[in-house]
């Protein structure tokens, strides 16, 4: 198979589908603050560096820090419809587009 046949293939099957991520990195809690975790959205393009899209938010208590965020991410109306980890965060996949696109807004929380 060539690659032009191969972008055909990938343009007119629409089998896949593209999705936000939404990434969660958990922070131990230390002598000065509690436990947090960190949401963030990677940039989607060149001009949007800096990883401007990002908020912490402080935990309550000892449950999971990856069910904790995905309760936070459910509640501010994220459409979260899959979840992967790396060594270091929890991904959210999230169909947010268009009218239903919402921002990580950038603010420390506490949940």
């Amino acid at each position: 198979m060539n690659s032009q046949q191969i972008t055909e293939d990938y343009y007119t099957t629409g089998q896949v589908q593209n999705f936000r991520q939404i990434r969660v990195k958990y922070y131990p809690p230390t002598n000065h603050r509690n436990a947090r975790i960190k949401i963030y959205e990677p940039s989607r393009y060149s001009g949007d560096k800096d990883h401007k899209h990002k908020m912490f938010v402080f935990l309550p208590s000892e449950m999971n820090a990856t069910i904790q965020a995905w309760d936070y991410l459910h509640k501010q109306g994220f459409d979260i419809v899959g979840k992967a980890n790396d060594e270091e965060e929890t991904i959210f996949f999230c169909n947010n587009w268009g009218e239903s696109f919402i921002e990580v807004n950038g603010e420390t929380r506490t949940i």
